[in-house]
């Protein structure tokens, strides 16, 4: 199980970070958390992708182990549309709190 800080509200942005079978090009975990959290709350200059004193308390916590199958209608995304439905994958988000709270839950 990993935990992750969070910059975005959508458990679709950690979709596609380790497919079944296959590595995403050896990439490190922590450069994929990376990519997904502290990059983006800089460039958009937002209190996010941080667990520092201040922040706003946003974690997601997902299961690595996990594996699941994309279903559109499943995703808690607006939009509904993705390039890998039906896509066998690796690991899931289980929780993602935003400001402390409870946002999702698996």
């Amino acid at each position: 199980m990993a935990l992750c800080r969070t910059a975005s509200k959508s458990e679709g942005d950690l979709l596609e970070f380790k497919e079944t079978g296959e590595e995403t090009q050896n990439l490190p975990l922590n450069k994929i958390i990376e990519a997904l959290t502290i990059n983006p709350a800089k460039i958009l200059k937002i209190n996010k992708g941080s667990l520092s004193k201040g922040s706003d308390g946003d974690i997601c916590i997902f299961d690595l182990e996990t594996p699941w199958k994309v279903d559109a209608n499943k995703l808690k995304s607006k939009s509904k549309n993705t390039a890998i439905e039906g896509r066998n994958l690796q690991g899931k988000v289980l929780m993602t709190y935003l400001n402390g709270q409870l946002a999702f839950k698996q």
